[in-house]
C-alpha cells in the first residue's frame, strides 16, 4: 500500500510530492517516459534556449524563490537556513532565481506613430499627466482632460470598485481608451471596466484617498506596480526545475510509474480508527499493476490535457471546466527580420534617446524584459498583438484574444473548441510573425475579486470534503505558477500531517 500517488508531473505536482517525501512517506508518481527518474539528470543539463530564454513568471510572494532556495539547499537544512545556503551550490546546479523586471513599453500614441508609456505609471496611468510623454499618448486634450484629476476633490473616497469607471471619472476617456484598456486587455483579456481595482492595481484606492487624485496615487503605488510586474525565472529554465526536483524525488525513493488508466475512489467508513492506514483509493497503470493508496494528489495544470484516469474523478466546483476562464492565444519567438520594421525602428530611437542598450539593468541574477510594443488587432474586439524582445536578436510575439468562461470556449469539459478558421486567417495575415503558428487556449487571469474568492473558498470546501484527495495545479489559480507552488506546497504540508497520524 502507498501513502500518496500523485497523477500529474508538472512542477506544481511535483513540489507537492516533494512535501510528502521528505517525512518519509511512500509516495509514487505516474509520468510519462521521458520524466522518469533515470531521465532526470540528463534533462536537468539542459538549459533554456540560447535564442529564447525562457519567460519568467510573477512571483509577488516569492514562492518561486523558495522552492528555487528549498531545491539549491543541502538535504537537511532547516528551512530558516535556506537563504543562507551555499550561493555556489545554488548557482552551480542552475537554481538560482533571474529577476526580471518590466522594460519600457510603447502604445500607438495619438498621432498613430509608437509612443512609450510614461516611465512613472501604473496600467499607464500617468503621474504627470502634462508631461511630454503622456501627451504623445493622449494628445493635448487628452493630457488636458486627464490634469483635472489634480484639481478634482475624491468623491467616493477610495470605493470605485472598477478599474475603467475609476479611470474615466478621474482623468477622461482618452487615458482609459488609448492606454489602459490596450495593457488591461492584452493581460486579462477583458477591457478594465470589467477589471476590479483591487486585481490589477492593490492599494491604488487606498492611495487615492490618501494624495487626494489618482496621479498622486501612481506616484505612491508605481514602485509596487513595477515589483508586481517583475518576473521571476529558474537560471536553468522551467524544464531544468522540473529535472531539478525529479532528482530530488529520486534521493527519497520516490517511485516513478506508468501512466495511470483508472483511479477508483474506495467506500471507507469515515468514522473508522486509523484512516491515515486505510486506502481510500485504488490506481491502475497501463502496465496492469494495481496500487492500493491512502491519499492521491491530482494535478490540473490548465493545459486541458486531463489525464483519462482523472476524468472518473467527480471534481469539486473550482476545478470543472464551467469555473475556469480561457482566452485564444498565438505565440512564436522569432528572428529580428520577421518583426515590422516600425516596431525594430521605434525601440531603437526610445533605447537610443535613453542611452540605452539591449540588457539594461542586467547583473548575473536580474536582466531587464525587454522593451515591447502593443497594439489592438483588426480581428475583433479584445484581441491584440505583444512584439517583446526575448534576447539574442529574437522576440517573442503574443497575439491574444478576448477571455471566455469555459462553456463558451471549449465544446466539451476537455475539448478547446477551435478558433474560426477566418479569425485564424486574420491573425496571420496582421501579424505576418506568427504565421503558421497555432491558437491555443491559454488560462486567463482572474479579473474580479468575487471571482478569484469564490474559486478559493469551493477549492477549500472541497478539501474541507475530501481530505485524502488534493487537487493542485495552475487551473486551480487561474494560471498562476507561483500561486499554485504555495497553494499545493502548503496542502501537502496539512496532507503529510494526517499521512503520519499526528493531524486529523
Amino acid at each position: 500500500m502507498l501513502d500518496a500517488y500523485v497523477v500529474g508531473h508538472g512542477i506544481t505536482e511535483l513540489a507537492a510530492a516533494l512535501e510528502l517525501a521528505e517525512v518519509g512517506l511512500r509516495v509514487r508518481i505516474a509520468a510519462p517516459a521521458q520524466a522518469s527518474a533515470p531521465a532526470a539528470a540528463e534533462a536537468s543539463a539542459a538549459g533554456p534556449s540560447p535564442e529564447a530564454p525562457d519567460r519568467g513568471e510573477p512571483d509577488d510572494d516569492g514562492a518561486i524563490r523558495a522552492l528555487l532556495a528549498h531545491l539549491a539547499a543541502p538535504i537537511g537544512t532547516k528551512p530558516g537556513e535556506e537563504r543562507a545556503a551555499n550561493t555556489a551550490v545554488h548557482t552551480a546546479a542552475g537554481l538560482a532565481a533571474i529577476t526580471c523586471p518590466p522594460g519600457r513599453t510603447l502604445l500607438r500614441g495619438a498621432n498613430g506613430q509608437w509612443a512609450p508609456l510614461p516611465e512613472v505609471n501604473v496600467w499607464g496611468i500617468p503621474a504627470v499627466p502634462m508631461s511630454g510623454e503622456a501627451a504623445a499618448l493622449l494628445g493635448g486634450r487628452g493630457a488636458l482632460r486627464a490634469s483635472v484629476d489634480r484639481v478634482r476633490p475624491v468623491l467616493t473616497i477610495g470605493k470605485t470598485v472598477g478599474l475603467g469607471a475609476l479611470v474615466r471619472s478621474r482623468m477622461g476617456q482618452q487615458v482609459l481608451d488609448r492606454v489602459v484598456n490596450t495593457l488591461v486587455g492584452a493581460r486579462y483579456g477583458v477591457p478594465a471596466d470589467n477589471v476590479d481595482v483591487a486585481i490589477a492595481a492593490p492599494g491604488l484606492n487606498g492611495a487615492l484617498t490618501s494624495a487626494g487624485s489618482l496621479s498622486g496615487a501612481v506616484l505612491t503605488e508605481a514602485e509596487s506596480y513595477v515589483a508586481r510586474e517583475t518576473l521571476v525565472r529558474p537560471a536553468v529554465g522551467w524544464a531544468g526545475l522540473r529535472a531539478a526536483l525529479l532528482e530530488r524525488l529520486a534521493l527519497y525513493n520516490v517511485q516513478f510509474g506508468a501512466a495511470a488508466t483508472t483511479v477508483t475512489e474506495l467506500a471507507v467508513d469515515a468514522e473508522a480508527p486509523n484512516q491515515h492506514m486505510t486506502p481510500h483509493w485504488q490506481v491502475r497503470e497501463d502496465t496492469g499493476e494495481v496500487f492500493d493508496v491512502v491519499a492521491l494528489a491530482a494535478g490540473r495544470d490548465g493545459s486541458r490535457e486531463t489525464p483519462a484516469a482523472l476524468q472518473s474523478i467527480e471534481l469539486g466546483l473550482h476545478a470543472v471546466p464551467g469555473a475556469v476562464i480561457w482566452r485564444p492565444q498565438l505565440t512564436a519567438v522569432v528572428p529580428e527580420a520577421s518583426v515590422p520594421e516600425h516596431v525594430l525602428t521605434a525601440v531603437a530611437a526610445l533605447e537610443a534617446a535613453a542611452g540605452e542598450g539591449h540588457g539594461r539593468g542586467s547583473t548575473p541574477h536580474t536582466v531587464s524584459i525587454g522593451t515591447a510594443a502593443i497594439e489592438p488587432l483588426a480581428v475583433g474586439a479584445g484581441w491584440s498583438v505583444r512584439y517583446e524582445e526575448a534576447g539574442a536578436g529574437h522576440w517573442r510575439v503574443t497575439a491574444a484574444g478576448p477571455a471566455q468562461i469555459a462553456a463558451d470556449a471549449l465544446n466539451t469539459a476537455d475539448t478547446p473548441r477551435a478558433l474560426s478558421a477566418d479569425a485564424l486567417a486574420q491573425v496571420h495575415a496582421e501579424v505576418p510573425a506568427l504565421a503558421g503558428a497555432r491558437a491555443a487556449w491559454v488560462l486567463a487571469p482572474w479579473a474580479t475579486v468575487t471571482e478569484r474568492d469564490a474559486a478559493e473558498a469551493a477549492l477549500a470546501a472541497e478539501r474541507s470534503d475530501r481530505e485524502w484527495l488534493l487537487h493542485a495545479g495552475r487551473e486551480l489559480h487561474a494560471g498562476n505558477l507561483a500561486d499554485s507552488i504555495a497553494d499545493a506546497r502548503q496542502a501537502a504540508v496539512h496532507l503529510r500531517r494526517r499521512l503520519v497520524g499526528i493531524s486529523d
